[in-house]
C-alpha cells in the first residue's frame, strides 16, 4: 500500500483544473483501499472505509466542494502515507502483545522484553534440562576438535594434548 511520491511543489505552478486532472491520474496508481485498522486509528477516515485514494479524492470533493485539489489531494496523500504506512510501523514499533499490523493479522506477538523474574525463573528451570547439558558437551567437544585439528596443522602436538587434557577434566 505504499504511496506513491507526489511533487506538490510542481502541483502548486498549475492551474486547479490541471491540479485536478493531475491528482484525478496520480491516485487511479496507489494500490488499497482505506482498511478498518485506519479507521481504528482514526476515526476521521470511517467514512472513507474501503474507498481507494482515487474514490476518496472525488468523495472529498462532494464533501469539501469549497477545497483547493492541493487540499483534498493532500488530505489523501496524508492518508495512504500517514495513516497507511505510518500506523503499520507504530504498530510494529509499539507492538506489546497484540497483533502487529496487517502483516500479522491474528498473530499476537510474544513478550519483546522478560522481566528480570520472568527469565531467571526460566533460567533456573534450564539449567536442570538434560537438553542444555547435552548442547554443553557438544560445544566441548568442539572446541576440543578445533583445538586438536589447529595442533595437527601447525604440528604442535604436545600442546594440544596438554590443552584437550585440561579442558575434559576442568
Amino acid at each position: 500500500m505504499a504511496a506513491p511520491a507526489i511533487s506538490f511543489s510542481a502541483l502548486e505552478k498549475m492551474t486547479e483544473a490541471e491540479q485536478d486532472a493531475s491528482l484525478t491520474k496520480i491516485f487511479g496508481t496507489f494500490t488499497g483501499t482505506v482498511t478498518a485498522a485506519w479507521v481504528k486509528n482514526n476515526a476521521s477516515l470511517a467514512p472513507y472505509e474501503g474507498d481507494s485514494a482515487l474514490s476518496m479524492y472525488e468523495a472529498l470533493k462532494t464533501a469539501y466542494p469549497d477545497a483547493t485539489p492541493l487540499q483534498r489531494g493532500s488530505t489523501v496523500y496524508q492518508t495512504w502515507l500517514v495513516d497507511g504506512i505510518g500506523s503499520a510501523v507504530g504498530q510494529v514499533i509499539g507492538a506489546s502483545g497484540a497483533a502487529v499490523g496487517d502483516v500479522a493479522t491474528g498473530v499476537e506477538t510474544a513478550q519483546i522484553v522478560p522481566s528480570w523474574s520472568t527469565g531467571l525463573a526460566q533460567f533456573l528451570a534450564d539449567i536442570g534440562s538434560r537438553n542444555l547439558w547435552l548442547r554443553v558437551g557438544k560445544v566441548v567437544v568442539g572446541v576440543a576438535l578445533i583445538i586438536i585439528g589447529v595442533a595437527q596443522l601447525t604440528h604442535a602436538t604436545n600442546i594440544a594434548k596438554t590443552a584437550v587434557k585440561g579442558a575434559v577434566l576442568a
